[in-house]
């Protein structure tokens, strides 16, 4: 069982990792996805690559969302441009919070 960290926590978002295996749980609308901490940072660093406003679609709803890729092929997040920022925010804050910590065990 892994003694989780929380890195980021904000609305329906959780960034977590375990402080002993290091791997990173993003638990997000109740799903949660796993990473090793090295895929963490490469799919933080694709995410924050994406352009909402070129990739999203229109749904029923009439709001405009994004379909976001998982490690499942079967799995995709489907975000609204507010919960695709927020994602985006608490990865990049995730991200620091692991350097930080890092750095400071080096001292």
């Amino acid at each position: 069982m892994c003694r989780a960290k929380k890195l980021y926590s904000e609305k329906e978002l959780i960034i977590s990792q375990c402080q002993d295996c290091k791997k990173v749980g993003i638990q997000l609308k109740g799903l949660l996805f796993n990473f090793e901490q090295k895929e963490f940072f490469n799919y933080a660093k694709k995410v924050n690559s994406i352009d909402f406003n070129q990739h999203a679609f229109q749904f029923a709803d009439d709001e405009m969302k994004l379909i976001l890729k998982t490690k499942d092929k079967q799995v995709n997040y489907c975000l609204s441009h507010e919960e695709f920022e927020d994602l985006k925010t608490g990865m990049q804050i995730a991200i620091l919070m692991i350097e930080t910590e890092k750095i400071l065990s080096k001292v």
